[in-house]
């Protein structure tokens, strides 16, 4: 019987112990992940900006994280909507723990090369996906006969190949671009028990890629490291509701416009170095 009570004893101790597992992120307890997405212009005559904020929290009572809020928010020149989702207090996603570990995992992670295995493209569906992608944006080309032709052409997995080779290498992290009066993008961050820390997307980029990570809390470029990690798309994929603002950008429509914008790109230029020659 006191042999018993002895392994009772253990495994309670073990058990409360299991459930007071915080994840850690650079040494420090993580108590909250905010994720934003984001998009807006602004000039003389007017103003538009659309967002959306989920926040997760960490509750030591359930040794998990709680959705803590999914805030909607519209900005049009003088009139603003905010909307408040109703959100349980202990409104829980499967996994979650490992999925947000598998986040700060892939940010640490500043070069991951990519292929086709990351966005589920092949020679057999990337006509399909052109397409489909040229469907929700054909405004931009619609008039130009050649962006078109080159839009047809480009049709070819082994082009798109050398373009994940070419466009997301380790020089993309060092090349961040945003425009400082439009621009759309995701931004997290992450709060722990030591400190704060900040990432966010290219706005330039329809990818999202490269994210960028700001040391120490200065939000300046000079101060930051860039990351090319699709694994932080594909995990925030995993976290985030499947509606949730601008979220498509981070699926493969994403890459392959930024695919389609740089053949297109590439064949006009060396179209007018013929033309001017």
């Amino acid at each position: 019987m006191k042999k018993c009570n002895i392994v009772l004893i253990l495994l309670m101790i073990g058990y409360s112990y299991s459930i007071a597992q915080p994840i850690q992120y650079d040494n420090g307890n993580v108590d909250s992940i905010i994720i934003r997405s984001a998009s807006g212009y602004h000039n003389m005559k007017e103003f538009y900006c659309k967002e959306e904020v989920y926040i997760l929290c960490y509750d030591t009572d359930i040794d998990n994280f709680t959705i803590s809020g999914y805030i909607k928010m519209q900005d049009v020149r003088r009139y603003k909507k905010v909307e408040r989702n109703t959100i349980k207090k202990y409104d829980i996603q499967y996994d979650i723990k490992e999925k947000i570990q598998f986040l700060l995992s892939a940010i640490e992670q500043t070069y991951r090369p990519v292929n086709l295995s990351d966005f589920g493209i092949n020679e057999n569906n990337i006509v399909p996906m052109i397409d489909s992608t040229m469907r929700l944006y054909k405004k931009y080309y619609l008039q130009d006969k050649f962006k078109n032709y080159y839009i047809q052409e480009c049709k070819n997995i082994d082009t798109f190949r050398l373009f994940l080779t070419e466009h997301y290498s380790r020089n993309l992290a060092n090349s961040y671009r945003s425009n400082s009066s439009s621009g759309s993008g995701f931004s997290i961050y992450i709060k722990t028990s030591l400190n704060t820390y900040y990432i966010s997307s290219s706005s330039f980029y329809a990818s999202k890629q490269p994210w960028n990570k700001f040391l120490n809390g200065d939000m300046k470029l000079l101060s930051s490291i860039g990351i090319v990690n699709f694994n932080i798309n594909n995990s925030l994929l995993e976290i985030l509701p499947k509606d949730f603002f601008q979220i498509i950008d981070l699926t493969n429509i994403g890459v392959i416009w930024d695919y389609i914008e740089w053949y297109v790109e590439r064949k006009e230029i060396h179209r007018l170095k013929t033309l001017y020659k």
